[in-house]
């Protein structure tokens, strides 16, 4: 939300999205061509040759590189962001004014800004990464931040944080209640959907209208007086949307029609009309609001719903890349994380809901962006920066900035990591709304590489990826093989990303290629596979590149399938992509297996 918290959002907003010339900027004389999941045009295509090692050999004889790729790894980083973010001896306050390079590098004792906010996130990410880690490191601050929060609910239910005009009531019942529904489905937490329940039900009952016709909206009182409690809504219709998403979410996870109810009248609402307010040109406020929408569509099915999401693409496709960055707003030359994690979201919904594509933008902005933006200390170019600079204590100033390191950066240019060169606000940033949204985006995309449905498995990601379900062995980038092994029988599907051609792949069953291709949409069928079989997709790579106008300068993007190879120029005072897959360092911290009452 940097826009709106640095003081710009007015401005910016003012400028619109019909105001940027950010559109695509074809190369003359060069033939473009539309490309399967990629949302701007390629040129130069050229299909790879096809290597000896691409053939399906049993993975105990294949030669091909595996996949380095390790989104567990990312997400053990993230529970050392977590942790090191909060302050304890604070209360547990959480630190929204997060700046490596300075000193102190956050907020030591928490911030005004983070309350309700930023640590309503951590909360959120807290759960996602702990579940996605299986390790149990921080785990007394995830408590502490969680116990914080929950002193919030008042006994109507809503959250009703310490008041400041940056934090809504419904903002943060909306993020608090996500917590808790993902408490309960990763642990079995039924105090915590409890909780979830009567703040859910609370929305409903004191901040919603009915037009009694079906139709729903937001409209909170400035302010109620409960339980010898005021409660002031500091209501935002761009932002509160998000509200939305918990109704959808709790419904699929108890099954409880009386939320998608709610939920349904809410979007119905907006869709038809009967509540305003909610579309604005800054891309986290209005692709935040879009997640509910898009989540609702993926549960019920409703073409309506999913339409509309999609609609959306075509109009922010100028602020958009093909490997992840989001521009802020338009003219902000700055992506900003959170908004990145609402389109993985989006796209997410999208794609479980048979639209499959779109898990191609999913799958690139975790392979090439997400790691690129993690923050790492000893970053040779970072530590060059820091070595410049002068403190008085130097070895605190580098403790404590390690205690950052894991979270997600707010945001870049499209080739470096200091944003807004130019501006006062120029510097590594990781503001505090940032790193824990992206980590929320992070685990959709893990989540979703393999998904467990009434009609079978479907592997939607080349990631890999140890699920209950099955083991998946990617090959990539350096060879199109995804090899699936089923923990038990049944109904297997593999997604082939959007570039391959369906005549160029092929199948393979325990090293054995098959006389035929199934298909399922976008998916390769293997309807009757065995516990323990491996079952392998093999396709062809495709090179290509794309000349985009981005953040005010021409650039040239060379992609290799959905790997992203290079970028020009690639300068700045921190660059990205200078390493290609970027080295995730090993976690050095000793964490046990998770456990309910383990970790710092």
């Amino acid at each position: 939300m940097i826009a709106k918290r640095r003081g710009l959002f007015p401005l910016l907003l003012s400028g619109a999205l019909a105001a940027t010339a950010l559109a695509t900027n074809p190369a003359k004389c060069v033939a473009q061509e539309t490309l399967g999941g990629f949302l701007t045009p390629v040129i130069n295509r050229r299909t790879l040759p096809t290597l000896k090692s691409e053939s399906a050999t049993l993975l105990s004889k294949a030669q091909s590189r595996r996949d380095t790729l390790d989104l567990t790894l990312l997400a053990k980083w993230s529970l050392n962001y977590l942790t090191g973010s909060v302050s304890e001896e604070a209360g547990f306050a959480s630190s929204y004014g997060n700046w490596p390079l300075k000193m102190p590098p956050f907020a030591t004792s928490g911030d005004k800004i983070a309350i309700g906010d930023s640590e309503v996130r951590n909360a959120l990410a807290f759960v996602l990464m702990r579940e996605m880690s299986g390790i149990d490191y921080g785990a007394k601050v995830q408590r502490g931040v969680m116990n914080r929060i929950l002193s919030y609910q008042q006994p109507c239910g809503l959250f009703n944080p310490p008041t400041h005009s940056d934090t809504d009531v419904l903002w943060a019942t909306a993020w608090a209640t996500r917590a808790l529904i993902e408490e309960f489905a990763t642990t079995g937490n039924r105090e915590a959907l409890s909780r979830a329940k009567i703040a859910l039900k609370a929305v409903r009952q004191y901040a919603v209208e009915s037009d009694g016709k079906g139709l729903l909206r937001l409209a909170p009182p400035e302010k109620l007086t409960l339980d010898d409690q005021e409660i002031r809504f500091a209501y935002r219709p761009s932002l509160d949307f998000c509200v939305v998403e918990p109704f959808v979410r709790y419904y699929e996870a108890t099954g409880d029609t009386e939320m998608l109810g709610i939920a349904k009248g809410l979007v119905d609402g907006r869709l038809q009309g009967y509540a305003k307010g909610h579309d604005t040109s800054h891309t986290h406020s209005h692709w935040h609001s879009l997640i509910g929408v898009a989540h609702l569509g993926a549960v019920t099915g409703e073409a309506k719903y999913l339409d509309w999401v999609e609609n959306q693409f075509e109009r922010w496709i100028p602020l958009m890349t093909d490997y992840g960055w989001f521009e802020a707003i338009g003219g902000y030359n700055a992506s900003e994380t959170c908004a990145v994690s609402d389109l993985l979201h989006v796209c997410a919904y999208l794609g479980r809901a048979g639209r499959a594509n779109r898990y191609d933008l999913v799958e690139r902005t975790l392979r090439n962006y997400l790691p690129q933006e993690q923050f790492f200390v000893d970053d040779a170019e970072f530590m060059r920066l820091w070595r410049e600079r002068k403190y008085e204590d130097r070895e605190k100033q580098m403790s404590l900035m390690r205690r950052l390191e894991g979270g997600f950066l707010c945001r870049t240019t499209p080739s470096d990591r200091w944003a807004l060169p130019g501006s006062p606000e120029g510097t590594v940033s990781l503001e505090g709304c940032c790193p824990p949204t992206g980590m929320t985006g992070l685990y959709l995309g893990w989540s979703d590489t393999v998904r467990k449905t009434k009609r079978g498995v479907f592997v939607n990601m080349a990631f890999n990826r140890d699920s209950p379900e099955a083991k998946v062995v990617s090959f990539l980038p350096d060879a199109g093989r995804v090899t699936v092994v089923p923990k038990h029988g049944g109904a297997f599907y593999v997604r082939v990303p959007g570039f391959a051609p369906h005549d160029k792949v092929s199948v393979w069953r325990n090293g054995k290629r098959s006389d035929r291709v199934v298909w399922l949409g976008d998916y390769v069928a293997f309807t009757a596979a065995r516990k323990g079989e491996e079952l392998s997709v093999v396709y062809p790579l495709i090179a290509f590149d794309q000349k985009l106008k981005r953040a005010g300068r021409d650039y040239t993007f060379h992609w290799k399938g959905n790997a992203l190879t290079g970028v020009e120029p690639r300068d700045g005072v921190w660059t990205l992509f200078k390493n290609i897959p970027y080295p995730t360092p090993p976690f050095p911290h000793a964490a046990s297996a998770k456990t309910p009452d383990g970790g710092k």
